[in-house]
C-alpha cells in the first residue's frame, strides 16, 4: 500500500488477505522473493518478511535526514532499489542522498560495508567481473563502480 507502513499480502488460493506492519511509514516498494522470504524496501528501511510466520525483520534507518530546500525543513530520504549480490553474500542498497551503496547483511539487515561512488545512485546491475552499472536519481545519468571498492564499516 503506497505511502503506508502497512503492506497487504493476498493469498489467491485461500482468498485470505493479511495486513503486515513494516518499519518506517512512507510506503514500500521493490518487493523481491528470495530464500522463501519477501524482501522489501520501506522508504528508508530494508525489511524481510518470513512468509510462513509473517514475522517482519527490519534494518535500522538506512538514510540520514536531509534538508528539503523547497520547504525549508529537514525530512526523510529514501533508499534505492536493492540488488542481491551473490559475490558479496548480501544485499546492495543504493542511497541517492548519500552518494554510496551499502552492503546489507542477510541475517542482521544492518550495513557491513559501503561503496562510495558519488552521484545519486538509485538502481544498479552487477556484472560477473564485479563492475556495477548504476543509474542515478532522477534517472538522468549513469556511472560505474566496482565491488572491489567495498569498505568495511
Amino acid at each position: 500500500m503506497a505511502r503506508s507502513q502497512h503492506m497487504a499480502i493476498y493469498d489467491v488460493a485461500s482468498e485470505e488477505c493479511r495486513i503486515i506492519e513494516l518499519a518506517g511509514s512512507y510506503g514500500s516498494k521493490n518487493p523481491i522473493m528470495y530464500d522463501s522470504r519477501l524482501w522489501i524496501v520501506n522508504y528508508d528501511h530494508f525489511c524481510r518478511v518470513d512468509l510462513e510466520t509473517f514475522e517482519v525483520s527490519s534494518s535500522s534507518r538506512l538514510q540520514p535526514e536531509i534538508l528539503n530546500k523547497e520547504v525549508g525543513r529537514r525530512g526523510s530520504a529514501f533508499v534505492g532499489v536493492p540488488l542481491l549480490s551473490i559475490a558479496l553474500n548480501g544485499w546492495l542498497i543504493p542511497r541517492p542522498y548519500s552518494s554510496d551503496i551499502l552492503l546489507i547483511d542477510f541475517d542482521s539487515l544492518e550495513p557491513t560495508g559501503r561503496i562510495r561512488c558519488g552521484g545519486r545512485p538509485h538502481a544498479l546491475a552487477e556484472f560477473d567481473d564485479g563492475t556495477l552499472f548504476i543509474i542515478n536519481h532522477p534517472f538522468d545519468s549513469f556511472q560505474q563502480a566496482s565491488i572491489t571498492d567495498l569498505e568495511a564499516l
